[in-house]
């Protein structure tokens, strides 16, 4: 109805939270050849479930996992310990 459309996002930044889902309809041919709007597919996206996962990936190898809010330069690294 509104046509296509096409976005593009480029950044650099920490993100503490992070949750989406998204439904992407379109027309499908039917049988019979006609159009159909349908539901093409549908994704759910958390930062916290990719989060767990790799936390228990390197907690199960024996590391400590350790929250950093950010890599410092050496001359710096008095900040955060």
């Amino acid at each position: 109805m509104g046509g296509a459309s096409i976005r593009w996002k480029a950044s650099w930044e920490i993100v503490f939270f992070q949750y989406e889902h998204e439904r992407l309809y379109g027309l499908q041919v039917g049988l019979d050849g006609t159009l159909a709007p349908s539901l093409s597919y549908a994704y759910t996206f958390n930062l916290r479930e990719m989060k767990d996962t790799v936390i228990a990936a390197i907690t199960a190898a024996g590391w400590n996992w350790r929250k950093v809010f950010f890599f410092s330069p050496p001359w710096l690294r008095w900040v955060h310990g």
